[in-house]
């Protein structure tokens, strides 16, 4: 994700293709590590669909 812009099916794709990784796994990516806790996971999904269709 780059900021400002909105929050679009883009996004949620680059999240769900990183879900499950962490720092150091080839899937992980920090713009899908949306709490920055260093892995892709639940929560990280709840952050994007709260923002989805916003400009955040």
């Amino acid at each position: 994700m780059t900021f400002p812009h909105y929050v679009d099916l883009a996004d949620l794709a680059g999240l769900l293709a990183a879900f499950g990784a962490c720092e150091g796994d080839p899937a992980f990516s920090l713009f899908a590590d949306f709490d920055a806790n260093g892995c892709v996971e639940l929560a990280d999904l709840a952050g994007v669909l709260a923002a989805f269709g916003s400009c955040e």
